[in-house]
């Protein structure tokens, strides 16, 4: 589909092109009317006149008709949604900014899966989003859920909140971002960028945490995640046909080649090896090492005879 200022230049094109003939036909019927005018002033000057005013009326409505034509395109494409806009058609998110199309288009994942070598089916861990707060101003309400289509089954969204101590973050989790409810957080800070998740664990146990793309598949596709911030709701439903793609992208990433794909021709220079590491040293000791505390063999105290 073409972008808008594509359609906006295809537009602006054409209205140019209905200006110029209209100029054209008013100019040149102003020509042959004055010609004509010039021959029959005394024998039928006031049809003339007629004919001139009906062609200049003419004309200036056609300019008249293509000018509002011009602009309800202009409006439509650069005013916004406070006019019959395009862009109207495009949700609400309000303050934030949400990467959901990219993901849902696959420049990214919004499910997080795994797939092991000991279990035949992939495994869904959570859903996951990023978003930035593109205002300058904070947000201090914040909640939101994963609703199912299926069971109308909600899951809480956590938001991605950082520990203020930090030898406690690392002591404790392999990362510094812990999934907590937004109450139990001060907001998201203006322009800040931030995630979301339905995990409430900072972690993944492998094979235990998530549930089998069936059940996931059975049970939640497809869903529809809630958002409500500072005055706006935003809803987004991501259908079955999104939800697979993800999984094909996933299994994708496992596959050695790529498809499409550059391959080297059959005599293409050999692709230099990695250097070997030396796992022995190049001048060994002469003697192996002693012990750290050696026993002396002399001056030991003798056992007391029975």
């Amino acid at each position: 589909m073409p972008s808008e200022h594509t359609l906006i230049f295809i537009s602006s094109i054409l209205e140019l092109l209905v200006l110029l003939f209209v100029a054209y036909e008013v100019v040149v019927g102003e020509i042959r009317h004055r010609r004509a005018a010039m021959a029959n002033h005394a024998a039928d000057a006031p049809a003339v006149e007629a004919r001139r005013r009906m062609s200049v009326r003419l004309g200036l409505f056609i300019s008249f008709i293509s000018l509002a034509i011009w602009m309800v395109v202009y409006l439509t494409y650069d005013a916004g949604p406070s006019f019959l806009s395009l862009k109207s058609s495009e949700p609400d998110t309000g303050q934030i900014v949400w990467n959901f199309e990219q993901t849902a288009r696959g420049a990214g994942f919004f499910l997080t899966m795994q797939k092991l070598t000991d279990q035949p089916e992939i495994r869904v861990i959570s859903f996951g989003a990023k978003g930035k707060n593109n205002s300058n101003k904070p947000i201090s309400k914040f909640s939101g859920y994963l609703r199912s289509e299926q069971t109308n089954v909600p899951i809480p969204i956590y938001l991605l909140a950082q520990e203020p101590d930090e030898s406690k973050i690392i002591a404790c989790f392999p990362h510094p971002w812990i999934p907590t409810l937004a109450e139990e957080t001060f907001g998201i800070p203006a322009f800040a960028d931030f995630e979301i998740s339905t995990s409430e664990k900072p972690f993944i146990e492998t094979g235990k945490d998530g549930i089998p793309l069936s059940k996931f598949m059975n049970d939640f596709v497809p869903f529809t995640i809630v958002l409500e911030y500072d005055g706006t709701k935003y809803e987004r439903r991501f259908t079955t046909e999104e939800v697979k793609n993800q999984v094909t992208f996933l299994e994708r990433s496992f596959a050695p080649q790529s498809n499409p794909r550059v391959t080297r021709r059959p005599n293409a220079k050999p692709a230099s090896p990695l250097p070997l590491q030396t796992l022995l040293s190049a001048n060994p000791p002469k003697a192996p090492p002693g012990l750290a505390s050696p026993i002396p063999s002399t001056g030991l105290p003798k056992l007391p005879a029975n």
